[in-house]
């Protein structure tokens, strides 16, 4: 009774403080961002949680072991990704103010500890005895699955410790966000191709005069129609489309005529002779507030949908 006491407590805290995170993500959505002050009150709600669930998971207090593991690396995770925000907002506030001093928040050790209390052997050996006890793993699932969660733990503190490199180096936060797009739109570009083996991804990421980011891909299906799929990353708004294609103007011309007077589901491009386009999706996840898992899972949708149309059109 005490033990499920105890987990019921954590399990409220961390209710309170995930609401408060998805509110900010929203925020941030929504461009209203939370203040510097408001971020680094999530942040210490989201550490002083985090302490909570891993003092009862320390102390052999949580009744459902499953549980406590997987509410300690969500929290991690949400922990992280404010970490990350606020690390920004401090610096670019403060830094004429700072000098030459520390630039980073006089509490930020005292945060970054977190991730070396979960490296350090007691919750190894918690994660082994878990997978060991509790689980149907054999001797190499359990060496995998406490290897992936540790592997995680470093990686997410490593995502921290890379972005404060990244704003000290640059200066500059118009840059900063610029690059963080161009390595997220590589990443997605780079999922996305093992998500699609079907199709061929064509190159690179190209930029387009700064004023948009795309990478394209085509398969047989396509090809035979002279078509081909671009995904297509929109500087301004920080958003994805999904644009069907034409390999040349002809091409296009000839999709144009055959769709401009129906009643389409997608927007069909106002002249075939200058847009590069023939009909294309906008992409609702944002890469700003959104993971990338969210986005390629989207994207891929639409490149279902968008084919899946233009080819019933044709055969119409």
């Amino acid at each position: 009774m005490m033990k499920q006491g105890h987990d019921l407590q954590a399990s409220y805290e961390f209710d309170k403080v995930l609401s408060e995170h998805t509110n900010m993500m929203d925020c941030r959505k929504t461009k209203k961002p939370y203040s510097e002050e408001k971020m680094r009150e999530l942040v210490d709600n989201e550490y002083n949680v985090l302490k909570l669930l891993i003092g009862v998971a320390e102390k052999g207090l949580a009744a459902d072991h499953q549980n406590i593991i997987l509410s300690i690396f969500s929290m991690l995770s949400m922990f992280t990704v404010s970490l990350y925000y606020f690390d920004e907002q401090y610096y670019f506030n403060n830094r004429s103010a700072l000098g030459d001093k520390d630039v980073w928040h006089s509490s930020h050790q005292n945060w970054m500890s977190v991730y070396d209390k979960l490296s350090s052997p007691w919750f190894i050996e918690m994660l082994q005895d878990y997978a060991m006890f509790e689980t149907n793993l054999n001797t190499l699932g359990i060496d995998v699955y406490y290897m992936a969660l540790v592997e995680q733990i470093r990686d997410l503190r490593e995502k921290v410790e890379d972005n404060q490199k990244l704003i000290i180096a640059l200066g500059d936060i118009e840059l900063l966000h610029s690059l963080h797009d161009a390595i997220n739109i590589k990443y997605i570009s780079a999922e996305l191709e093992k998500e699609l083996p079907e199709y061929t991804f064509m190159g690179r990421v190209v930029e387009n005069q700064m004023d948009f980011s795309y990478f394209q891909a085509t398969r047989e299906t396509l090809k035979e129609s002279g078509l081909k799929v671009q995904v297509v990353f929109i500087h301004s708004t920080c958003k994805f489309e999904v644009w069907i294609s034409g390999y040349n103007r002809k091409i296009q011309s000839r999709y144009y005529k055959m769709l401009c007077n129906s009643e389409c589901l997608f927007e069909v491009c106002s002249d075939p002779e200058r847009n590069d386009f023939i009909l294309k999706a906008p992409v609702e996840k944002e890469i700003t507030t959104d993971t990338p898992e969210a986005i390629i899972a989207e994207i891929k949708g639409k490149v279902t949908e968008l084919e899946t149309y233009i080819q019933k059109s044709a055969k119409a």
